[in-house]
């Protein structure tokens, strides 16, 4: 939520910075280590569109959730 809350640059550019702050170290993890294993492979664009997915997802939910609060104040 602290994503969703305090971005400091438009949405979308946030949302990239987050999402490639994530799936680098996923894909090094994965494609260099046994800590992480996929079972039906890997691609690491997989990962990148539903990281970007969950953000606008988490956004909608906390609008939805903060609308009344938002209309007192």
């Amino acid at each position: 939520m602290f994503w969703v809350r305090y971005s400091p640059m438009s949405r979308i550019k946030w949302a990239f910075l987050w999402t490639t702050l994530l799936v680098i170290p996923e894909y090094f993890l994965e494609h260099y280590t046994d800590t992480i294993e996929y079972h039906s492979g890997y691609k690491w664009y997989h990962s990148y569109l539903l990281w970007l997915i969950s953000w606008f997802i988490w956004y909608q939910f906390h609008k939805w959730f903060y609308k009344d609060y938002a209309k007192k104040y």
